[in-house]
């Protein structure tokens, strides 16, 4: 049995690949992030679950891809920029 990756390990694995060549490690934390996203869908009305599901998926990506493991935002940053 394999040892499943923590999210740190397929952060780090997204980042070795910089042009995005590793869309495994991509869809295993969208897989991993997928009941909290379901979660979040029940708070908004059945007509615009789906556009929000995607753009959920949409920032989950980007902040995966852009997140800088040593330089750590201001709480006036992290604000501004990732909710």
């Amino acid at each position: 049995m394999d040892k499943q990756q923590t999210l740190v390990e397929l952060i780090e694995e997204v980042h070795r690949h910089p042009n995005g060549a590793d869309e495994h490690a991509l869809l295993a934390i969208l897989e991993r992030m997928d009941p909290k996203i379901q979660q979040a869908l029940y708070q908004t009305s059945p007509s615009r679950r789906k556009d929000l599901e995607q753009e959920l998926r949409i920032k989950v990506m980007t902040c995966v891809r852009e997140y800088q493991w040593k330089e750590v935002p201001s709480i006036e940053t992290f604000i501004n920029d990732y909710l």
